[in-house]
Parts: structure tokens; sequence; C-alpha cells
């Protein structure tokens, strides 16, 4: 019995060795395995994983390209400086404090030296060697030349610290052509497409207005990279706490953007610029046969130079509050009652519709709607008198437009009006208005009430429902100038690359024309040089030696009495050494397009033309006691 239980016993105890000894090895099989998955399998997978957590990749923002005018004067620009940086995995202690105390001592110490306070606390170190240790620390920016060089005799008692070069946004020149320019500002977008790309992300200088703007990504109009350019990047390694070490892994320099060329001329422009002064007003100056831009002056304007490296907001706020609206780009965007401009395509109307050139209206000076009266310029001496088509175009004829209007209605003046582009974009590059229609729409739409026969004569001498851009202006006076073509206007003329090569060239496109045969063009351009050249026309003071200058004046009434104001208005064109130019100048709150806008077309031409000299401001004005405004209701 007792030999039988220890033969079980011994049983027992070898089936539990074998059992223990196969988990043993299961064991051992299960630990094979899975180093076999870890070392081998997995391996790619856990380099990746090693990689992110020592490789940092940041990325490199590309210089942006120029923007110049048609003459080649640089209109923006990079501007080379230098930058005073910290590099916090050289200036690293031991102990995390003895590391913000060093770099807080070492920004302290360097702005000493170039009369500067430090702009480095304690809380701005914190946070960048918590979130960025990998990027070099910016104390300064943009430094002269002069700081540049008082800071390298310091930079050598402090680890760590360095001079960089660096290039930033300028504008040589302030506020010349500030509003065709545009300005610019650092990339704000919460998830930029390429954000999962980079560990550090240094974001771009982006277009916030104007050319900068419109041309930032690519060439309006096309697929051609424009002023940014494509970014670059550098693989850093970093250690267990994120600080770099001395050179990057590899490097993809940026591919720097392509330049913009406008049509732009920067004589006509600065000319024009001159022109305005402080004033409230528009220049806007064409090439008739094309539609490029050559001048689009606005007053007042702003300096660019003060948006760089971005806008304060004090001097936004100052721009915004501004009662004369620098920040509106008055030759695209602003939209203004025309007055007497618009006679011309007014009469032109008026002979597709069967009205003779020939046929003599009388003027007794004022003219009565219902229970209206609109007077004409003529009215205290009883009125223009018997006045064909050139005449009442040479005298800006109230009586004639709005009689022959009432006769055969507006429909026909509207057709032309539309065709000549009143009451739709042109199609610049940049932001511009539409303008307003005259329409029974766009009445009923303000007044609640239908269109009326005074609505009819208010439009025939360009007043009431109809408003138009500066330069709409000029480019139906381009469209009576070239016959009838009314072209797509350009202000960006051509891309061109770092290297000088031409990407691409704007082509003229022209959008619609004049509804008039040549002889009714003939007609038109006849009255406006009359206008201009001949006795007693209302834009005499136009007229210039040496060239034949063909206008039209223009004074809208703007409010009421006792806060009535005149907005002036002059449109011309004139040929020189077989190019031919139009003009459209625009001044609020002026005496009358005759008095003040005609002069100025006359010395721009005469200056930009001729290269006469500037003249003295003193022979630009005109006395009280000749100011004649062409509309009075």
């Amino acid at each position: 019995m007792r030999r039988n239980h220890l033969r079980f016993s011994l049983y027992s105890q070898h089936h539990r060795v074998l059992l223990l000894g196969s988990l043993m090895f299961v064991g051992v099989l299960v630990l094979i395995f899975r180093a076999y998955t870890l070392q081998i399998k997995n391996n790619d997978k856990a380099l990746k994983i090693q990689a992110r957590q020592t490789l940092r990749r940041i990325r490199i923002p590309a210089r942006r390209g120029r923007i110049l005018s048609s003459d080649q004067m640089i209109l923006a620009d990079n501007e080379p400086g230098f930058s005073l940086l910290f590099y916090p995995g050289e200036m690293r202690f031991n102990r995390r404090q003895k590391t913000i105390d060093y770099m807080l001592d070492a920004a302290e110490s360097l702005s000493r030296s170039i009369g500067r306070e430090s702009p480095l606390k304690r809380e701005n170190v914190v946070l960048h060697l918590n979130t960025k240790p990998g990027l070099p620390l910016i104390l300064f920016s943009r430094l002269s030349q002069q700081e540049a060089a008082r800071l390298y005799e310091e930079i050598g008692n402090w680890q760590g610290v360095d001079l960089e070069s660096e290039t930033s946004r300028c504008y040589p020149g302030g506020r010349f052509a500030c509003h065709l320019i545009g300005y610019t500002g650092i990339d704000l977008a919460e998830k930029p497409q390429d954000k999962d790309e980079f560990f550090y992300y240094i974001p771009d200088i982006v277009g916030r207005n104007g050319v900068e703007q419109v041309a930032d990504r690519v060439v309006p109009g096309t697929e051609i990279r424009g002023l940014r350019g494509t970014p670059g990047s550098s693989l850093i390694q970093v250690d267990h706490l994120g600080f770099a070490h001395d050179e990057p892994i590899e490097k993809q320099d940026p591919v720097d953007g392509n330049h913009i060329v406008l049509t732009i001329d920067s004589r006509a422009q600065r000319i024009a610029e001159d022109l305005l002064g402080d004033s409230r007003g528009a220049i806007v100056v064409l090439d008739a046969a094309n539609g490029d831009i050559l001048a689009a002056a606005s007053a007042p304007g702003y300096d660019l130079a003060k948006f760089v490296p971005s806008l304060p907001r004090a001097y936004y706020d100052t721009l915004r509050k501004d009662p004369g609206h620098p920040l509106i780009h008055r030759a695209f965007q602003g939209s203004f009652t025309p007055g007497s401009i618009v006679k011309p395509l007014v009469c032109l109307a008026y002979q597709t519709a069967g009205l003779s050139a020939y046929d003599q209206v009388l003027c007794d000076g004022f003219n009565e709607i219902g229970n209206a009266v609109v007077r004409c310029a003529a009215y205290r001496r009883g009125g223009h008198g018997e006045l064909d088509m050139r005449g009442a175009i040479k005298h800006s004829c109230n009586s004639f437009m709005i009689q022959n209007m009432l006769a055969i209605g507006k429909k026909p003046v509207c057709e032309t009006m539309r065709h000549a582009g009143i009451g739709r974009k042109t199609g610049v590059e940049i932001g511009e208005s539409a303008g307003i229609f005259p329409s029974e729409e766009v009445k009923m739409r303000r007044f609640r009430t239908r269109w009326n026969a005074y609505d009819s004569a208010l439009l025939s001498i360009g007043q009431g429902i109809i408003e138009i851009t500066p330069l709409q202006a000029a480019l139906f006076a381009a469209a009576i100038a070239n016959g009838g073509t009314v072209w797509q206007p350009h202000l960006i003329k051509n891309a061109v690359d770092p290297y000088g090569n031409t990407l691409f060239t704007r082509t003229p496109v022209a959008v619609d024309s004049l509804n008039g045969t040549p002889g009714m063009l003939k007609v038109i351009r006849d009255g406006m040089d009359q206008v201009v050249n001949a006795p007693g026309g209302s834009g005499r003071r136009a007229a210039l030696d040496g060239l034949k200058i063909y206008g039209k004046t223009g004074s809208a009434e703007i409010g009421k009495k006792p806060n009535l104001r005149i907005n002036a208005w002059f449109i011309a064109f004139t040929t020189y050494k077989k190019r031919t130019y139009s003009i459209a100048i625009l001044q609020e709150n002026a005496r009358s397009g005759g008095s003040s806008c005609a002069p100025l077309a006359s010395e721009f031409f005469r200056r930009y033309l001729l290269n006469a000299p500037k003249r003295a401001d003193e022979e630009l004005l005109i006395p009280d006691d000749e100011t004649d405004p062409t509309l009075y209701l």
C-alpha cells in the first residue's frame, strides 16, 4: 500500500516538472517572437517613432518677388538688414533656471549697447524653451548697419548669440502709388495647407491689399507663381529636451517669388500725385490704344513705410477715422456722380437714335420739367441761344441735352452708356467699384418710386441715378479717342522670374465698343476739340501750346443747399508721337470742372509729354470770379 502511494507521488511530481518546463518553454518562445516582432518586423515603424522624437523639420519661407513700374522703378522690395538671435541649445546650463537667467542677462546687456530697451521678458524665454527650444529666439530684427556693427563687438562676450542677415519688405516710395501697391502682413491662417508637414512652422509674409494681395500666390489670370515663392525646409536633430544639434541633417532651399511689373509709368504717377497734392480726388491716365494704366493717383493716401513689418493698430485707427478716407482708392473704388462729362456719350446716343448733329436747339437758360426747373450755366445771360450738337458739347449746354432726351426717351442713352462700361466693373486686377447704372430698378430700389421725365432730364446732364469711377471715365474717353474700342484696363504688365526671364506678358483685351459710326464719333471729337481750343469753350483752361487736347468738363452738384457741394471733373485725350493718351480728373468739393480740373490736365500733359518744368502752384490757381459751374438746380 505504502509502495503504491510512493509510486503515485513520484508520478505526480514528474508531471508537474514536465508541465512547468513546458510553460517555461512557451514563455521563452513568446519572448523570442516578441523580440522578433519589435526588432525585425516592426523595425521600420520603430525607426519612424524614433525619428519623430529626435528630428524636427523647420519651414523656411521664401523671399517675396519685387513689384516694379514699367520704367523699372522699384515699388516694393526686400530690404537687407540684420537680426540678433539667441540659440537656446548653446546657452543651456545644467539647471533650467540658470539658462533663463543667462538669456535675460545677455538680452539686457546687448540691448544697452545699442541704446534700446530689452524686449525679452522671463515669460517669453520660458514659453520659447517650452515650445520651440530647437529654434533660435529673435531678440531684434531690422537692425541698422550701425547697430549691427556695435553688436558685433559685444556678442563675443556671450555664448549662443549671433548676428544673421535678413530681408524684410520695404516700400522705397513711402506714399508713392500706395493704393496700387498695397501692403503685406504675416500669414495668420489658423490651419495653413502645409501645416502638418512641419514641426516648427514659420509663416509666410502675405499680401493684404493692392497688387501685393492679388498677385500673392499667382499672377492674375494665369497659373504662374506670383510674389510669394515656394517655402524650403531644414531638418535638424534634437536631444531629449528638444535642443538642436549644431548642423542640419538636410536642407532644401526655398524658391523665391517672381517679380511683377506694372503698366504704371513712375513719372506719370509722380506728376499725377503731385498735381493732386492734399486735395480729395483722383487722376487716371490710360494708353488709349490698349487700356494700359499709366497712372492712377488717389488723394489723400498713406505711408506704406509705416506698414512694415506690420501695420500698427494706432496708425490704422488714425487712417480709418480720417474724414478724407485715405484708405479708399478713389481712382478705382470711388463711385461719383459724373455731371457733364457724360454729355459726349449722350450726344453719341442721340445720333444713333436718328438725330442730326446739325439740328438746332434753342437754349434760353432753363428747362421746366413738371414742377421742377433745371438751369443752364448761361441762365444769367439768357441762355446760349441756338446750338447744334458740337456747340452744345463746347458750352456744356443743359438745355440741348434735356430737350433732346425728353424727345427721344432714355433707352438709346442707356444703351450707349452700357456699351461705354458704365455700371459694370472694368476687370482691372485690383479692387474696384461698378458704379451705378441708370435704370428703373435702381430708382425703385433706392427711392421706392417709378422712373419719370425728371429722372431722364437729370440723366442727360450726368445727374440723378448714375455713378461712375474715374477709371471708367478715362476708359470711355479713350474709346472716343481710339474710334470706339472699350478696353479692359490692365495694371499688371508682365511677370519676371528671379533670373530675369519673362514668364508672362499681358495682351490687350477689347471688352466692348461704342455703338456709333466713325462719322458720329468724329462729331463728338469735334465738340470736345471746341471745349478746349475754341473761344468760350468750357474747358479752355486745358489748352496747351504744342499739343491738341480734346476735353469735356463736368461739375456734379451733390447734396442740397445750404450743404450743396460740387465734385469737379475733366476728361480729355491727346496724341503725341503717334501715341494717344486719355485722362480723367476728379476733385471733390471744388469750384467747377473748367476752373479746377482742366488746368491740371494741361499741366499734366505739359510736364509728362513735353517734359516742361513744374510750374509754380500760383500759376495754376484760377481767380474766384472766373468760377463757372455748369449746372444749377
